[in-house]
């Protein structure tokens, strides 16, 4: 059964899009943080390391916008429920 709330549907994806940004901040942050601490000096681990940093930094910033996003639907949908009680 397909649910007819659009925003709960939404809801839903920003949950696999905040799930979608841990594992991409894990993964790429613990890569970054390995060539960071290695002993390997090279331009190109260098480069690599710069371009984790700015895709940790990207993640991080897709978590913020995420969360945000998902309390303000949350605050929405838990109002009218409030609102709903109060009429009934």
């Amino acid at each position: 059964m397909v649910d007819a709330d659009p925003r709960t549907e939404r809801m839903k994806f920003l949950i696999e899009v905040f799930r979608f940004g841990w594992v991409s901040l894990l993964a790429v942050g613990g890569g970054t943080l390995g060539l960071l601490l290695s002993t390997n000096r090279t331009p190109l681990s260098a480069i690599v390391t710069g371009l984790g940093l700015l895709a940790s930094i990207g993640a991080i910033v897709v978590l913020l916008v995420t969360g945000r996003r998902a309390e303000a639907i949350l605050r929405l949908l838990e109002e009218e429920r409030q609102h709903g009680r109060n009429h009934s």
